[in-house]
């Protein structure tokens, strides 16, 4: 029968019990929570469902209301004093404030846990709560008290529905009703669940950490649970009621193994591996299954793999396949059962939007396959869909962000060498992109790169990851898939598994450290450096705004003071000479911004600028180009000598006018000589060149290639221009001494490059720079940045060498992508190549033979 207890008594009914009874000295509270301002060694409280929580009661709430308060779920309370006269059927008085979980009419499970502090206790434990619950219950309401400790099994005390049963409630005014399908919590005892909050006790082993978790789900209307008071003892303070762990799950998955097809069968065998495959269950419907490897939200659908005693062992079938569905994905490990579809998706094959039925098995493990490079493509079309692993140590080759795929790019014996640095466009050639292609393995960043940059688009990954870093065998684990016309591992997540085995943003072994700038010998005298779009004006191209401006400067600054030239032919600069003309103090050329930021970081006058004559411009550019050559120099070191001079280098060309930019030449004298200098930038090998046409070929005739790009007819014709305009005088200086720098965007065999030397230019960072390369693409690294020197200026040089300060770089460090520092490093996406010359002519190339074997660095 009900009884009413005083608010300042019912409130803290079992608190009370321990500070008043004989049994307080032996039983002293170890933790509590959900008590009147007792709590103790609470570590953390979740409450799942609070933000349903509403006064229907849709979940659990804890409730602690004040006289006043008419919030509260209407059938947890009694308010039949004053606030609702005739609502006598709820659990807690209205005059009772003391703080309590309850539910009432939820529609899922209500889920509430408290983490508690049980350490140092050497016996074991029991967990006291006060329960209470009214209402005419039904066989599918559930409410448990759950107790798990150090993250073991839990055991449960569940309240069980005597649906033949009823239970009659007396109120306060002395009125009473009978509920039918009373509850009661556990068996053999078990406590009856009334309106009035009951002590039960549950007991537990000793540990470090207690969770204690209350469920409920009551499903039809006006039930309600409530629950306070949980207080930890060593002594039972209530009944102790029956615990169970929870009961195993209901058998699943229970496909006969003949209605089943493995995976295998799905993926088949394919013979040729020129062919386009799919499926041979193409469009079919199969029901397999197969464990979880990869399930990641960025993937829409995850991947599984064959269970391990199905495995038919056929090294050119695949045991993987991907699943792609948006709904809510499967842990990994588990065991799924799943009936669709077959289809590919751009030649991914995979599962759509499946019948699924998670197995009731315990989580399984999956041994990543060992992938061995070099790999062609039918090799990889037998691990698609599988758990990968890399089975030998590679190199960083490929930074891809520059794209914004977000890839990393692995190589056996890398970095890889673009074709065109080695042999000349042909077989030779085509054969090593072959060999690239089989030695490359990318690894998938899936949608980071599209919201991280900084410095590289996995957030946790590397942040002194460059080219040429190593990583070892083992070190990356994943999913092999296939997306945008390649095979790419999608790595997991290193909190699945074995952490030291699976690494999601995996730490390479740092390799290949960061070089400073070379100091040759006899001095840094010309250096010819590619600043990517550096222009002062935030129009669209290069910086987007001043902050990103300001970054770009400081690190361009911090190379070129790095570096010490003497002279300095920059390439991508901001085509606004027209600026210094104009006769407006605010507008000022992108290039004497740089020399004043240099003479900022220096000191007044260290640097200055060439200016080219404003009859050699048009519409006040340098050609008609967005972008430009400059030249810089510092006045104590070389001296200009008359006037700037340029032409334009694609007259004879017809159509596209926006082809090669026009060469900046200025003649300098340089450890007293007169050296003449020559800024380059040649055409790009991504714009088309289709609607170009010039002497010796007609317009659609400059088509892209595999092996040199695009517009190679383009740049051909520009290096007989370049040659014809040099040998004719380009300054009008009298001296032979010239110096061809910049960016000629052909790699070292192509036939722009090899038209320069058999005009009788000499290379010379092959002859003596070891013939490093100076930018990357795709993951393949060459040269498109070079010094070619006159047959007269040869014997007085007497070194080269190129800075790679940003080929190696991820492109994360960029200035448009908030870099994690301003240093030289990442200052543009090309290296730049240093001179150095002598005035005597002695101890050059010819002098004492300095020429290097070709190499690579």
């Amino acid at each position: 029968m009900r009884s009413r207890l005083p608010a300042s008594v019912a409130a803290v009914s079992l608190l009370a019990t321990l500070v008043a009874s004989p049994a307080a000295a032996t039983t002293p509270v170890v933790a509590a929570a959900l008590t009147d301002d007792s709590d103790s060694n609470v570590i953390s409280f979740v409450n799942e469902d609070a933000d349903a929580n509403d006064t229907s009661g849709d979940a659990f709430a804890v409730v602690r209301r004040p006289d006043d308060d008419a919030t509260t779920p209407w059938a947890i309370l009694d308010d039949s004093l004053t606030i609702f006269p005739g609502d006598e059927q709820g659990i807690v008085d209205e005059t009772d404030t003391a703080p309590f979980l309850a539910a009432v009419d939820t529609d899922t499970d209500a889920t509430a846990t408290w983490a508690l502090d049980v350490s140092g206790v050497t016996g074991p434990l029991f967990v006291n709560v006060d329960l209470a619950a009214m209402g005419d219950f039904e066989a599918s309401d559930v409410m448990e008290v759950r107790a798990a400790v150090d993250g073991g099994d839990a055991i449960i005390a569940t309240a069980t529905i005597d649906e033949a049963g009823s239970r009659t409630y007396t109120l306060a005014d002395g009125d009473s009703f009978v509920l039918n399908d009373p509850a009661n919590v556990g068996s053999e005892p078990s406590v009856p669940l009334t309106a009035d909050f009951t002590t039960v006790s549950l007991p537990v082993p000793a540990g470090d950490t207690l969770a204690v978790t209350v469920v409920a789900n009551l499903n039809s209307g006006g039930e309600t649970f409530a629950a306070r008071n949980i207080v930890v003892t060593a002594e039972a303070l209530g009944p102790v009621v029956a615990t169970a762990p929870p009961p195993p799950p209901p058998a699943t998955c229970t496909t006969a193994d003949e209605d089943l097809t493995l995976i295998s069968e799905v993926q088949g065998s394919n013979p040729d591996p020129d062919a386009r495959w799919d499926s041979p269950l193409d469009r079919q419907e199969v029901t397999i299954r197969g464990v979880v490897t990869l399930a990641d939200d960025d993937l829409d659908g995850y991947f599984v793999q064959e269970e391990p005693v199905d495995d038919d062992g056929d090294p050119t079938t695949s045991e993987g396949l991907f699943v792609f569905d948006r709904r809510e994905l499967p842990v990994e490990g588990q065991t799924v059962e799943l009936t669709g579809t077959v289809t590919a998706f751009f030649g991914l094959t995979q599962l759509s939007f499946p019948d699924t039925e998670v197995c009731a098995t315990e989580l399984v493990t999956i041994a990543p396959t060992s992938l061995q490079l070099p790999l062609d493509r039918q090799g990889r079309e037998n691990l698609e869909g599988m758990l990968v692993t890399n089975g030998q140590d590679l190199q960083v080759t490929g930074l891809f962000t520059a794209y914004r795929f977000g890839e990393l790019g692995l190589a056996l014996d890398g970095p890889l060498i673009q074709p065109t640095s080695v042999f000349a466009p042909g077989d030779d050639a085509a054969a090593l992109a072959d060999d690239n292609a089989d030695r490359l393995l990318k690894v998938n960043d899936r949608n980071e790169a599209f919201g991280q940059w900084n410095p590289y688009p996995w957030e946790r990954f590397d942040e002194g990851l460059s080219a040429g870093d190593t990583f070892p065998a083992g070190r990356v684990v994943g999913a092999l898939g296939y997306s945008f016309g390649d095979f790419k591992i999608e790595p997991v997540d290193n909190e699945v598994g074995d952490p030291s085995a699976r690494i999601f943003f995996p730490e390479s072994d740092d390799t290949d450290v960061r070089q400073p700038a070379p100091a040759l010998a006899d001095g840094n005298d010309v250096v010819a450096f590619n600043v990517l779009n550096y222009f002062n004006d935030f129009d669209g191209r290069g910086a987007r705004n001043a902050d990103q401006f300001a970054d770009q400067t400081a690190k361009i600054v911090d190379a070129i003071t790095a570096m010490d030239a003497a002279v300095l032919g920059l390439v991508e600069l901001e085509n606004d000479y027209g600026d210094h003309y104009d006769d407006d103090p605010g507008t000022v050329p992108s290039v004497q911004t740089l020399v004043g930021a240099l003479n900022d970081a220096t000191a007044p006058g260290t640097y200055d600028w060439v200016v080219p004559d404003e009859d050699i411009l048009i519409d006040g550019g340098l050609g008609p180009d967005a972008i430009a050559q400059g030249l810089i120099y510092q006045p104590a070191k070389a001296e200009p000598v008359g006037p700037a001079a340029t032409f334009d280098i694609d007259a004879l060309l017809s159509g596209d006018s926006d082809n090669n930019r026009w060469p900046l030449a200025q003649t300098f004298k340089l450890d007293g000589e007169f050296i003449e200098v020559v800024v380059n930038h040649f055409k790009s090998k991504g714009s088309p060149c289709t609607d170009t046409a010039g002497p010796g070929f007609a317009f659609g005739d400059d088509v892209g290639s595999d092996l040199t790009g695009n517009c190679n007819l383009t740049r051909v014709y520009a290096a007989e221009r370049l040659v014809e305009w040099v040998a004719g005088g380009a300054t009008g200086f009298p001296t032979n001494d010239t110096l061809l720098v910049g960016d000629f965007n052909a790699y070292e065999e192509e036939a722009p490059i090899e038209t320069l030397v058999e005009a009788g230019f000499t290379d010379l960072v092959e002859e003596l720079g070891n013939d490093a390369f100076t930018y990357k693409f795709d993951g393949r690294f060459g040269r498109l940045d070079y010094a070619f020197a006159s047959p007269s200026l040869l014997p007085k040089v007497t070194d080269a060498a190129v800075w790679q300060a940003n080929s190696r770089e991820p492109v994360g460090f960029l200035y448009y992508n908030d870099p994690i520092d301003l240093t030289a490093y990442a200052s543009s996406d090309h290296d730049p190549v240093i001179v150095s010359l002598v005035s005597d002519g002695v101890n050059g190339a010819d002098g004492r033979g300095q020429g290097k074997a070709r190499g690579r660095r």
